[in-house]
């Protein structure tokens, strides 16, 4: 019953993100054919999205414990990278290398910057043409007297070279065959399950923008008999969804379905259709799960926001002056001296 419950934690994972997703897949369920004209307007304005900056807040709380993050940041992406960029390939791809290469690519056609507030602790990231940076600074009072040497600020590591160099390392080793894990039609299956449970509804504009608000009926999709094929799949492989196991699972799915609750907000500007902004709220009810789980359950609430700015318009990203840049090989070397 437990790995079930495990099994069934995973697909939420997926569930419970896919309002987001819906930026870049609509799914307009009962909308009038003018809103769901809004979000395919927005996931076109998306695609050909290359830059923007953002705000962020997400407050977690998982058994009385508050963690609250703030922070913003930046990103810019190289058309023709993705544009060359083939998910489907890379998803059915055995040769390392060649999967190296391909990551390595992708993060030298993006540059990122990010900046986070944890509970007083400022976090500060930067990936500028394959190369990502950390800040130290904040961090100098926990690393006195650490037993190799850290930079005092800002410091690199060439993540491409490291790709590159760990490419002839693996271009020995067999893959498995990932598609034989996931099956494609067993996720389109699964998605199209879930979005019968999923609704969303247009609320009141507020300054030009449209607003929609996603949730999903945990209850009714943990009853779907696809969905509950697809779980028992990942809990019992070989075995199929009988009507004696679904006696046993129901009670327990019932509970399942009363223990979490999502609803995600998404506002669309109507002159650009760029999505400006982006909220969430997840819950999960630990008292239902330990009913199902046999065992305690804390509950847990996460909540974020997300907004948008300067699409097509982020200010460049440039590597922190005098920051030095480490290979792997000088970390494998580090405790020798540092950087």
């Amino acid at each position: 019953m437990r790995k079930l419950l495990v099994c069934m934690l995973m697909v939420l994972a997926l569930v419970a993100f896919s309002g987001v997703a819906m930026a870049q897949d609509p799914v307009c369920g009962s909308l009038s054919a003018s809103d769901c004209e809004i979000l395919t307007q927005s996931a076109a304005a998306q695609a050909g999205l290359t830059s923007a900056t953002f705000t962020f807040t997400l407050d977690i709380n998982a058994g009385g414990q508050a963690v609250p993050l703030t922070g913003d940041g930046s990103y810019a992406v190289d058309p023709a990278v993705i544009a060359a960029f083939d998910p489907a390939a890379m998803t059915n791809m055995t040769d390392p290398t060649a999967m190296l290469g391909i990551l390595g690519d992708l993060i030298k056609g993006f540059d990122g910057e990010l900046n986070v507030n944890a509970m007083g602790m400022p976090i500060n990231l930067l990936l500028v043409d394959g190369v990502g940076f950390i800040n130290f600074e904040p961090f100098a009072p926990f690393l006195a007297g650490a037993p190799v040497e850290i930079p005092a600020g800002w410091a690199g590591l060439d993540l491409v070279g490291a790709l590159d160099m760990l490419a002839p390392m693996l271009g020995s080793m067999e893959m498995p065959d990932v598609q034989t894990q996931v099956d494609p039609n067993a996720q389109a299956a699964i998605m199209e399950a879930v979005v019968k449970y999923v609704t969303i509804s247009r609320a009141a504009d507020e300054n030009g923008q449209a607003v929609f608000v996603t949730s999903v009926d945990f209850g009714a999709l943990f009853q779907d008999e696809a969905f509950l094929g697809f779980v028992m799949a990942q809990a019992m492989p070989g075995q199929e969804l009988t009507e004696e196991m679904m006696a046993q699972v129901g009670p327990m799915l019932q509970g399942l379905g009363g223990g979490f609750t999502f609803s995600a907000t998404q506002k669309v500007d109507l002159s650009t259709f760029f999505a400006t902004s982006i909220g969430f709220e997840f819950n999960l009810n630990g008292a239902a799960l330990s009913a199902v789980a046999g065992e305690t359950v804390q509950d847990v609430s996460v909540a974020g926001a997300f907004n948008f700015a300067d699409f097509n318009a982020a200010p460049a990203l440039s590597a922190p002056a005098g920051a030095p840049v480490a290979t792997i090989m000088d970390l494998m070397g580090l405790m020798g001296g540092g950087f």
